[in-house]
Parts: C-alpha cells; structure tokens; sequence
C-alpha cells in the first residue's frame, strides 16, 4: 500500500520542515529548501540499509519529497500573506 499512514505522516513532516524554512524569518530560495530535502530524504533511505527489517525505496524519496514541495508552496504563501499585510497596514 503506497499511501498508508506512515506516507502521511512522511508528507507532513517534510512538508512541515520545508514550510517552516521557506517562511520567514528563514525565507530559504525554494531551490535551496528542496535542495535540502532531498538531502536528507537521501540521507534516510540510504540508512535503512544498515536496519533490520527496513528497505530504502525510490517510492518513499518522492513520497517524502512530495511534502516538501508542498511545504515550500504553503511556506511561501504564508510569506507572501505577511508581507502583503505589513504593506497595507504601512499604507504603501
């Protein structure tokens, strides 16, 4: 089953981690957030080589880095909406 709870909870975790370093104060470029999680989505599935009863799959990298970019789009909305409203209320 590709998308049980434990994709969900990938999805959400990425896309957590990508959110908060795409908002401010952080404001990461998208390239580099993504950039990041692919690193570290790497990072994991290369370590469950040395766990008993755990395997690395390519379905899991694109499950976790499909959080991520979800992350990086709420993360630069959440931005946007910020610095739209500090506009306005700066009457520019």
């Amino acid at each position: 089953m590709p998308f049980g709870l434990s994709s969900w909870v990938h999805v959400a975790l990425f896309g957590g981690m990508a959110a908060l370093a795409a908002a401010r104060p952080l404001a990461w470029r998208w390239q580099w957030v993504l950039l990041a999680a692919l690193a570290l989505v790497l990072l994991t599935e290369g370590l469950q080589f040395f766990a008993n009863d755990r395997h690395p799959r390519w379905i899991d990298v694109g499950i976790d880095m499909l959080g991520a970019s979800i992350g990086v789009g709420l993360g630069s909305m959440w931005s946007w909406v910020i610095r739209r409203t500090k506009t306005r209320r700066e009457g520019v």
